[in-house]
């Protein structure tokens, strides 16, 4: 299997792996996401207004950097406290369920229909980063 793009879910903000054609591309793309967000939580809240101040993006130009944004994606629960070692692949607000690069017995699960990440398509987030070995993350 080849990675998924992977993303936790904080009280007060989030972190995405995502591929994207170019620059243009990725802001059209989040600008439609946090859009879609914002309209849907103040719906849930009973209010109005802005949701997200904004976001930042790092492209990842090489195969080491995938591994490295992988743990700050999916340990960032952990480094806010909200999961414990044990859980960070199993966080109920992270794609970690689905992440099948770790090396530490997770056995991940299926990605199907209802799963909240997509296939990962381009060379450095299925192979590239793979050459280095699988990733010990906390089980």
């Amino acid at each position: 299997m080849s990675q998924r793009r992977a993303f936790p879910i904080q009280d007060d903000h989030l972190h995405l792996i995502v591929e994207a054609a170019n620059r243009a591309a990725l802001a059209g793309r989040m600008r439609g996401l946090l859009t879609s967000l914002a309209r849907r939580l103040n719906r849930l809240w009973g209010r109005a207004g802005r949701v997200f101040e904004r976001f930042h993006e790092h492209a990842l130009r090489f195969p080491r950097e995938v591994p490295n944004a992988i743990r700050y994606v999916l340990g960032n629960p952990l480094h806010h406290g909200l999961v414990m070692e044990r859980e960070v692949v199993r966080d109920p607000c992270s794609s970690g369920a689905w992440f099948d690069g770790s090396a530490g017995g997770h056995e991940p699960r299926s990605l199907d229909a209802r799963a909240p990440i997509a296939r990962a398509r381009l060379c450095l987030l299925t192979l590239g980063w793979r050459r280095r070995g699988l990733l010990a993350l906390a089980t």
